[in-house]
């Protein structure tokens, strides 16, 4: 497996539109998955994150620069 993606990078996922940081990266059945946490915003405010499954070939990197937390959850 070589993943085109990394540990603590952020993407975007084309299917459902949400943004995300790896925190894993694994394979099933000969797919490269990533665990990601994708932020739960309620009425403008960061409340926490949910944890999701997402498959590589859904996914682009969102931003290669380091990205400020109050804009990641806004």
């Amino acid at each position: 497996m070589t993943p085109k993606f990394s540990i603590d990078e952020i993407l975007f996922n084309r299917n459902t539109n949400e943004k995300g940081t790896v925190g894993r990266v694994y394979e099933l059945n000969g797919v490269t998955m990533y665990e990601v946490n994708v932020p739960v915003d309620f009425r403008g405010l960061s409340i926490g994150s949910n944890v999701s499954d997402w498959a590589e070939d859904d996914l682009e990197l969102a931003q290669r620069r380091v990205l400020d937390r109050k804009h990641f959850f806004n």
